[in-house]
């Protein structure tokens, strides 16, 4: 088992404590899990006597640096605003902003740093914002020559304020480096830089979350994906992605939204796709919160549809699912989790299961071959189907729910999901008697679905119980049920795979359409194309080392890889037997 540990100091305000105490002198050679990314904005009125740097330090890692460079900023006396560190492969990059006075200690913090950067044998540059002003000068002693021989001195342009975004990418194989250089360019012409890359899949690199920010300007290539593009000149295969903050792309935004409007259907029917009709009514009252987080962040409705759709295209082409969100408390803070079962949670469409046990197998698929040309909406197709099953014996349940295939990762998503503490329900176009029993199997808290009447024969009568669970149901199902629980609906993730599942997953503040029809995907705001439901929990943040820990499931052991075969050995002759293993 991995043991990761990451220490972040912020220290703002304007004391003069200084560093001191700030790091014991032996600290752990490798923190993984807090990359460097940007700085803290500056305040609105800076002081006149003070300046803000930004030290990047970078090398090998080992132990000692952390505190050598902390002790350097002690003895000159100066504040820390911000520090970020990590370690990839034992590569150390450490990022301290830091509040530089204007007299003499103060400034001795530049030869200070040169002379611990030296002796720690790492690179050390120095970013400093605009001030009209050189570089403070520093001693000459031979320490400091040789030490200025690996250091970069540059300026920075005044900064913007900061729009953050998060990008999730899935993929079934590894991300190849084409994709990335494909990605930075994209994120480039739409005026986002990139500030962190973390790989959350364990083995290949499956599952990257990229950290971005928007900041109009002067058009400047930057941030952490300009260190991928040349990757594909070498074709490296990357196996270990963790990159720290750069200047930002400024480029502008360009491009209008489009319509967004088209029309899909599922098994279910045809549902009326038209945005207009998944308006709430009362956006105020609890449950049925809405808010434009997008406009918010600084980007208006119709350019964030538009990259939105942009990104969706682009990630299509290449068979990686990208997904963007704003960056928010919120986006961790979920607390409501409502899904689909037909093809979601299982695998079978139920109301087919049960014509096939009732030899009315085709007439079934005749009518939702109607629906999904518009011909029919989808109660009454439900109306058509239901009624072929008149005469059937109830106990084709019993025959449906013990031949339930589960998608896979269902059981582990909802493991996961019960342990963080979250409200887990069930809403389908199907019948209760199969939502009963799936949620009980999953530990789920609500369900909700279609009752098929039974006569007193024991035998389906053809006719439904109770309101048809529609589109429009399944919407307000998820809302009521946020009520319920007083949860906010930016706190709901809704999950479905159908044209009837638009609505609800419109409703929530991150609805995903899980390996959906294309048309649905086409409307959805977010899609996940994997064989396994748990990938959610990537657009949460959750690492594959954290899905591990949470489902319960044992972690698993790489075996190393076996010694190369020595160049001086003839080709032909038998080896040891020992495979290759992969990268």
């Amino acid at each position: 088992m991995r043991h990761r540990l990451t220490l972040i100091f912020i220290m703002a305000g304007t004391h003069k404590a200084g560093a001191r105490g700030a790091f014991n002198e032996s600290e752990p050679s490798a923190m993984t899990s807090a990359a460097p990314t940007g700085m803290s904005p500056p305040p609105l009125v800076a002081a006149a006597d003070r300046e803000r740097v930004v030290i990047v330090v970078s090398g090998k890692d080992h132990p000692g640096i952390t505190s050598a460079i902390m002790a350097a900023v002690a003895r000159a006396g100066v504040d820390i605003l911000d520090v970020r560190q990590t370690s990839v492969r034992r590569r150390l990059t450490l990022a301290v902003e830091l509040e530089v006075g204007m007299d003499a200690r103060s400034q001795s913090v530049f030869r200070e740093l040169l002379l611990a950067a030296k002796k720690v044998g790492t690179k050390i540059d120095f970013d400093i914002p605009e001030s009209g002003r050189s570089l403070p000068s520093v001693s000459p002693t031979p320490d400091a020559q040789a030490a200025t021989s690996d250091t970069r001195v540059r300026r920075l342009s005044p900064g913007f304020p900061s729009n953050n975004y998060v990008l999730t990418l899935l993929s079934a194989e590894s991300v190849p480096p084409r994709f990335l250089q494909s990605l930075g360019e994209l994120l480039e012409a739409r005026g986002f830089s990139t500030d962190k890359i973390t790989r959350l899949s364990r083995r290949q690199l499956r599952s990257l979350e990229l950290s971005i920010s928007h900041a109009p300007g002067d058009g400047r290539r930057g941030g952490a994906l300009a260190v991928l593009l040349a990757a594909e000149a070498d074709g490296t295969s990357w196996r270990d992605v963790g990159a720290s903050a750069g200047n930002p792309t400024t480029a502008p935004v360009s491009g209008v939204a489009t319509s967004g409007d088209g029309a899909a259907g599922d098994a279910g029917g045809s549902d009326d796709l038209d945005s207009s009709a998944w308006v709430l009514d009362d956006p105020d009252a609890v449950g049925t919160e809405v808010e434009v987080g997008d406009s918010v962040h600084g980007f208006n409705a119709e350019a964030m549809a538009d990259f939105r759709s942009a990104l969706y295209t682009f990630g299509k082409s290449q068979g990686v699912d990208v997904a963007l969100q704003a960056e928010s408390v919120l986006r961790r803070s979920k607390r409501l989790v409502v899904m689909d079962m037909d093809s979601t949670l299982i695998q079978q469409e139920v109301i087919d299961e049960l014509a096939r046990h009732a030899g009315v197998y085709e007439a079934v698929r005749d009518i939702t071959h109607a629906a999904m040309g518009g011909g029919l909406d989808f109660n009454e197709s439900l109306r058509q189907r239901v009624a072929l099953l008149a005469g059937t014996p109830a106990t084709a349940f019993r025959h449906v729910i013990d031949n339930l295939v589960y998608t896979d990762g269902a059981y582990e998503l909802c493991r996961s999901l019960k342990k963080l503490g979250y409200r887990l329900a069930v809403i389908s176009g199907g019948f209760t008697a199969i939502t009963e029993h799936v949620r009980k199997e999953l530990g789920l808290n609500y369900d909700y679905a279609n009752q098929l009447e039974v006569g007193e024969d024991g035998c389906f009568t053809g006719r439904t119980v109770g309101p048809i669970v529609n589109a429009q149901r399944k919407a307000d199902l998820l809302m009521t049920i946020a009520q319920q629980e007083r949860i906010s609906l930016n706190q709901v993730i809704a999950i479905g795979d159908g044209a009837n599942d638009l609505p609800m997953l419109a409703v929530a503040g991150l609805g995903i359409a899980f390996n959906a029809k294309p048309a649905v995907q086409e409307a959805a705001t977010f899609r996940i194309n994997q064989r396994s439901l748990e990938s959610v929990l990537y657009l949460l943040g959750f690492s594959e080392d954290d899905q591990q820990e949470l489902s319960g499931r044992p972690q698993r052991v790489v075996p190393p890889a076996p010694p190369p075969v020595p160049t001086t050995e003839r080709a032909g002759v038998a080896t040891n037997g020992r495979g290759v293993a992969s990268a």
